[in-house]
């Protein structure tokens, strides 16, 4: 009789943490779970800092290595970094990330150097689409101020000739 008791409470015990664990207020510490899915984005002038590259470039290849994919574009315009016609990125990929890039789209890319001198981007980037109506990127568009462009024939950088305004950029 005895054992049936401590099993019953022992299963109530059991469904109850189940049901509540999703609560906020669900331990005695009263802590909250944060989903994993959200990050913090950082500040505009620390994601220009920690930036390698910061550009506006077309989405013109797409590969896949291992857990990886390396976005190539074909940069338009630029405010740090490299004065390349075309730069690559990689996104380390994840079931919590997967890098919003698609081919023939332009994105403005916050891209981040590595230890080899390439790119790569990631979870909670500045990184938008140029096609977003996110107030974040009109910000940081303004932010940026004038972009340096890279002419075809040369790729040297052209600054003051070529420098489209922010109304231009945003197609707004």
């Amino acid at each position: 009789m005895k054992k049936k008791s401590v099993e019953k409470v022992f299963i109530s015990f059991c469904l109850l943490f189940v049901f509540t664990a999703g609560s906020s207020n669900a331990f005695a510490s009263g802590a909250q779970i944060k989903p994993l899915s959200k990050c913090a984005m950082l500040n505009f002038e620390k994601a220009f800092e920690r930036a390698g590259a910061i550009f506006v470039g077309e989405v013109i290849e797409i590969e896949k290595e291992a857990k990886k994919r390396i976005f190539e574009f074909k940069v338009k315009k630029y405010w740090k970094g490299s004065v390349e016609k075309t730069i690559k990125v990689a996104a380390h990929e994840n079931p919590r990330f997967q890098a919003p890039f698609e081919k023939g789209k332009s994105f403005l890319v916050f891209a981040k150097s590595d230890e080899d001198g390439g790119y790569w981007d990631g979870r909670c980037s500045r990184t938008r689409n140029m096609e977003s109506f996110a107030p974040s990127l009109k910000e940081d568009l303004k932010k940026l101020g004038k972009a340096r462009m890279v002419t075809e024939e040369t790729k040297e950088c052209k600054e003051g000739e070529k420098e489209e305004t922010l109304s231009s950029t945003s197609g707004r």
